[in-house]
């Protein structure tokens, strides 16, 4: 340091901004203060991205960084973590967590991992943590839905080139909490994320930000179920994206104009060159239920016929796409991926499934036509009207492109590495000998004939009663329609009503938080199971000491005592419900 003060650097501020590009955010703090000239120049990469968080009062922060042209020059990057999850989905997934391990230590099981007392910090400890954060959360009342103060926000960032979403991400840190967070709360904030989703791009259109990258994590399936001019107004501000990543957050089939409004949308956006879209990439039940993977007597609804979706549309510089949980056809993906021969190189199919045609047919086209730099197929790859087209590619889950928190990328690796080695025990997980001769029939310059054979696949994927039956040895191909059919039911659907779609019918939170009654009880003074707030029924007898059979044997909690005593140690916790 005394080098420094006795004889300064002369270096152009160019190159100190690159040499900072390359430190880390602690450090850049410590450095600016130890040279007046540094401080200026380091100012700049002191918010990469700027966060705006559910639970904290960013929007007053993001003011404060906003008075110093400096800082604010340097943000270029800005991501909302909006998302959130109440006491009552909170208390149930903690609640089955809390009944298993309390279960196992009491019958006793080999996989408990808790003693008794173990258990009971364990719970005070994620109680604790989750009451914190939802206080937080309520005490902070950041609207994101709110158009004026998104709209403000977005016209100071005259360096902005990337925008990310993300509802999945979370600064809790327990073990527990993030499992149970996983699981997310289903329907419960679509609404609310829907039209925060909409705020951002109507604020944008009031700006002059050439925004390159856009990123959402759970984009409700519903905003692609807006009318057609909405759909491509909001699109109108991203003109000039290059990068598009959109994992589509849903709890049942979409309804058909969903598929149409996805299409109109991508369609809006005429300079990408990487584009992602699907749904949520987990196919352990571990989010939201929406995929084909999770359907059973509704299957066929879950397919996608792609040329009607995206026409005959081009995108001139797209050299990257991922697909993700997708249900289309040999012919429509084939016709869509072979249109952009002469710029795509980057291709992932993830947990894939083809309603009709078969992966060799698909794959030898791709290989003959395209000249790929990088292919995978992996997760689920399902043929649905082919034998033998089943098989569960490793890696199932990949972390490298999610926009989570270090510590829930890590709880998800944990995650899947358990499924993993579950479904190799189940016989359910393909040898990696299978992804291996894949790569190597896809790979640029090598002759080689299809490698997979009947052996290869999996028999729980190819066999009844697996996704209700359909095989092509059951149903003859009479649930596969032809073009005319395809036509007509996509013309039918769209004109059908949104009335009676689930995801549609989710309710609508008010507010910024969550309901402010979280108890219900009658005019007796007992709740939905008969317990009053002592935990009494009318009986006098106390809500653990009922017990539930489970598996032919005795469980010693039941369901509803496990979610209560989750949920009585968070309300006591937090001062509004006192």
């Amino acid at each position: 340091m005394t080098a420094v003060e006795d004889k300064p650097f002369h270096l152009p501020t160019e190159l100190w901004e690159k040499v900072f590009a390359l430190v880390d955010l602690d450090d850049v703090k410590a450095v600016r203060l130890a040279w007046r000239r540094w401080t200026n120049i380091a100012a700049r990469f002191l918010f990469t991205p700027f966060m705006f968080r559910v639970d904290r009062k960013d929007i007053e922060r993001f003011e404060l960084v906003a008075r110093h042209d400096v800082m604010l020059a340097g943000i270029e990057n800005v991501r909302f973590e909006v998302g959130t999850m109440g006491i009552e989905f909170m208390s149930r997934r903690l609640g089955f967590t809390y009944r298993q391990e309390y279960n196992a230590a009491r019958l006793p099981l080999p996989r408990a991992r808790y003693t008794d007392e173990e258990l009971e910090l364990a719970k005070e400890k994620v109680t604790q943590e989750y009451a914190a954060w939802n206080m937080r959360w309520h005490e902070a009342k950041q609207d994101f839905t709110d158009l004026k103060t998104v709209k403000s926000i977005l016209t100071k960032l005259t360096s902005l080139q990337r925008i990310e979403i993300s509802c999945a991400s979370t600064p809790l840190t327990s073990e527990l909490l993030l499992e149970a967070w996983m699981y997310g709360s289903h329907q419960k904030h679509f609404k609310r994320t829907h039209k925060q989703f909409v705020t951002l791009l109507l604020s944008l259109k009031a700006t002059s930000s050439q925004i390159k990258h856009l990123a959402h994590d759970q984009l409700p399936v519903t905003f692609f179920a807006t009318k057609e001019p909405l759909l491509r107004n909001l699109a109108s501000s991203l003109q000039h994206l290059v990068t598009l990543r959109l994992t589509i957050n849903a709890t049942n089939y979409p309804h058909p104009r969903c598929w149409s409004g996805l299409g109109i949308f991508l369609r809006s956006i005429p300079g990408l060159q990487k584009l992602r879209f699907g749904f949520a990439p987990f196919d352990t039940g571990t989010t939201n239920p929406g995929m084909w993977l999770s359907a059973e007597d509704d299957l066929a609804h879950w397919y996608v016929p792609i040329w009607k979706m995206l026409g005959e549309h081009t995108w001139k510089n797209l050299s990257s796409l991922r697909l993700d949980g997708l249900m289309v056809c040999e012919a429509g993906l084939g016709q869509l991926l072979i249109r952009h021969a002469s710029t795509l190189r980057y291709l992932n199919l993830f947990n894939l499934a083809l309603w009709s045609g078969s992966f060799e047919g698909l794959l030898s086209s791709l290989r003959s036509e395209l000249r790929l730099k990088k292919f995978r197929l992996w997760g689920v790859a399902r043929g649905f009207h082919t034998p033998y087209d089943g098989w569960r590619l490793q890696p199932l889950f990949d972390v490298d492109d999610e926009i989570w928190s270090t510590q829930l990328k890590t709880h998800a690796m944990h995650t899947n590495a358990r499924m993993t080695e579950a479904w190799k025990r189940l016989n359910c997980l393909s040898p990696l000998d299978v992804s291996r001769r894949i790569d190597l029939f896809m790979t640029p310059g090598i002759s080689w004939p299809w490698p997979l054979h009947a052996s290869d696949a999996l028999g729980a994927l190819i066999r009844p009663p697996f996704f209700g039956g359909h095989h092509s040895e059951q149903c003859q191909q009479d649930c596969v329609l032809g073009i005319a059919q395809i036509n007509q039911a996509w013309e039918e659907g769209l004109k059908q009503s949104l009335n009676g779609w689930a995801d549609n019918d989710a309710p609508d939170t008010q507010g910024i938080g969550e309901e402010e009654i979280i108890e219900f009880f009658d005019e007796d003074g007992f709740d939905d199971e008969g317990y009053d707030r002592n935990g009494l029924d009318i009986n006098g007898g106390h809500f653990m000491d009922v017990y539930e059979e489970w598996q032919g044997a005795r469980d010693p909690i039941s369901r509803y005592a496990a979610e209560r005593i989750i949920r009585d140690s968070i309300l006591f916790q937090i001062s509004r419900y006192q």
